[in-house]
């Protein structure tokens, strides 16, 4: 399995650097190496060396973000780091807490990864209308960023910036909750009739 998360994180890059790549390739050929990562990441694998070649992609990462002829395609790159960064913690947690690592190894199929298409300023003002509803309205909006960031592969960069942005709305300060409550009418009528 190893040899194969090599071959496809080498092949990604390959794709990057070639110019004449088209975007649909590169989203395929990201989303084939971020499965093969969670297969490796939850495969019956020491726990110790899946940590060290993620510690190993984390650092070439931040060399390759910092590569000139890749900076026009430092979103996905960081997208990966963030992906590498996340189950490091994830690790992290399960070197820290032993007795749930059996809990957490059970052999689960994960979902496919979604992505956000829709603006940054929607998710945002998504996540802090569902702030409450979170761990009983104590999880950090920090911590809900960076969950849904997660989630749907997007980076949100200076979200209380845009928060205040959101706050200044003159006409529909709740834009996007309204167009969400429009969209769901739509779906109940689509199933009533």
């Amino acid at each position: 399995m190893i040899q194969e998360l090599n071959k496809q994180y080498a092949n990604f890059f390959v794709i990057l650097l070639e110019k004449q790549s088209q975007k649909d390739n590169i989203n395929k050929e990201f989303n084939e190496l971020i499965h093969l990562l969670i297969d490796y990441c939850c495969a019956d694998i020491n726990i110790f060396s899946v940590y060290r070649l993620l510690k190993e992609l984390e650092s070439d990462l931040q060399l390759k973000c910092k590569s000139v002829a890749l900076s026009s395609t430092n979103e996905l790159i960081q997208k990966l780091q963030h992906f590498v960064k996340t189950e490091i913690e994830i690790l992290n947690y399960k070197i820290q807490n032993p007795d749930l690592r059996e809990a957490l190894s059970d052999k689960k199929e994960y979902p496919v990864l979604l992505i956000w298409t829709d603006k940054k300023v929607a998710l945002v003002e998504l996540i802090y209308s569902i702030g409450k509803s979170i761990n009983n309205g104590e999880a950090s909006i920090h911590k809900i960023v960076k969950c849904f960031e997660f989630i749907f592969q997007v980076d949100l960069g200076n979200y209380y910036n845009t928060f205040d942005e959101i706050c200044t709305r003159k006409i529909k300060p709740t834009r996007y909750l309204d167009s969400l409550i429009n969209n769901l009418k739509e779906v109940i009528k689509l199933k009533l009739n």
